[in-house]
């Protein structure tokens, strides 16, 4: 008999250190797609002899409290506060800061409070509830009480975690906002200039035109100088406006412009540079061609100012459900650390831009050298036909 309930001890040893043991695991993963609350009440129904679970949480003086989740059995408590006797072994659990147990003559046999607390105080309590049995009986207090603080601070860390994704996702709203208001601005000025400026220059010139019958021939050498600077202050003005806000990107799409960037790039450049693009694209995110057009603009620049290079392949593919744009030179590449990552210094600007255009919608920029030089990489999730 005496080895019987010693091996029933070992056996309830093994099977609540194997449960906790599991909690604490699932705890430390980090799932942020697992409610850590429902993995946590729902890991405690595996040991012996439990029902239910909930979580009891005090108020910000620990005066009093609610229970906040439950499972099980207990999946009522939810919202509800503790009835005369849990709350009078909740409070005590409060002040002497160790487990409780109470022994119920109603529902349940027993009901177990574990204190949860943080790294500065107590937060409140996992309380669970079953029959015939503590699941408790082979474990001491320190144990419960060291499992106690992990899952408090797994919660909290989770708390954390909860926040820095809702902040991360206001300053990518905040970021893509921004874009959006600087393409406005950039598509006010373009129309400005096109409709007002150009408009002037043109009213000009035509007015130098008109001239021509009345001067006298040695006037014409001068006449047709002014001409040609109004010629030339035209031309500046329809590039200026081209690169504000690209007509061809609103009238075409994104493939058509690419092919001109790249075009219009390689005769003002000087350098070689080539497109290979299919004819047409998955539909992409709101605002998501303008950031490509404008993260290629970006990236050929800086081949320009940076690489050394003669040539740039511009590569545009669609695989695995992601645009991509790769631009590759062939110059001395980006430079690198001692340990081989790359290190292109804090006053590229254009670097910066470009990940915020492309963080905007969804995207990313990816930096490396390959064997030619320098390597850029765009990528960009497309919209699935279901969803389109």
């Amino acid at each position: 008999m005496g080895a019987g309930l010693v091996l029933l001890v070992l056996d309830d040893l093994g099977r609540g250190v194997r449960a906790l043991s599991a909690l604490s695991g699932d705890l430390q993963r980090r799932d942020g797609n697992v409610d850590p609350m429902d993995l946590l009440l729902s890991r405690a129904l595996t040991l012996p002899g439990v029902r239910g679970s909930a979580m009891f949480m005090f108020d910000g003086d620990q005066s009093s409290g609610r229970f906040v989740r439950g499972v099980g059995s207990c999946a009522t408590w939810q919202d509800t506060t503790p009835r005369a006797e849990l709350a009078n072994a909740l409070a005590h659990m409060r002040l002497a800061r160790r487990p409780q147990l109470l022994s119920s003559s109603g529902e349940y046999p027993f009901i177990a409070a574990l204190p949860v607390s943080t790294s500065s105080r107590l937060v409140g309590a996992l309380v669970m509830a079953g029959d015939v049995r503590n699941p408790f009986t082979a474990l001491n207090d320190d144990f419960l009480l060291a499992l106690g603080q992990q899952v408090g601070a797994a919660l909290e860390q989770f708390e954390l975690d909860a926040q820095l994704a809702a902040r991360t996702t206001a300053l990518e709203q905040l970021s893509a906002r921004m874009v959006r208001q600087h393409e406005d601005e950039r598509r006010r000025l373009s129309r400005e200039l096109h409709d007002e400026t150009a408009q002037v220059f043109s009213a000009v010139k035509m007015q130098l035109e008109a001239l021509r019958s009345s001067l006298v021939p040695q006037a014409m050498t001068r006449l047709d100088r002014l001409l040609s600077l109004v010629d030339q202050g035209i031309a500046s003005i329809r590039q200026v406006t081209s690169d504000l806000r690209p007509s061809l990107l609103d009238d075409l799409g994104l493939v058509p412009a690419l092919r001109s960037l790249v075009t219009d790039f390689n005769n003002r450049s000087g350098l070689r540079a080539t497109l290979t693009a299919p004819e047409t694209l998955p539909s992409l995110p709101p605002d998501a061609d303008l950031a490509l057009f404008r993260a290629l603009q970006e990236a050929l620049s800086n081949v320009t100012r940076h690489s050394g290079g003669g040539a740039v392949d511009v590569v545009l593919a669609v695989r695995d459900g992601k645009l991509s744009i790769t631009v590759t030179d062939d110059g001395k590449g980006f430079p690198t650390t001692r340990d081989g990552r790359i290190n292109v210094g804090e006053g590229r600007m254009g670097l910066t831009g470009m990940r915020e255009r492309m963080l905007a919608v969804g995207g990313s920029v990816e930096l490396r050298n390959s064997a030619k030089g320098a390597e850029v990489t765009l990528r960009l999730p497309v919209i699935s036909e279901a969803a389109a």
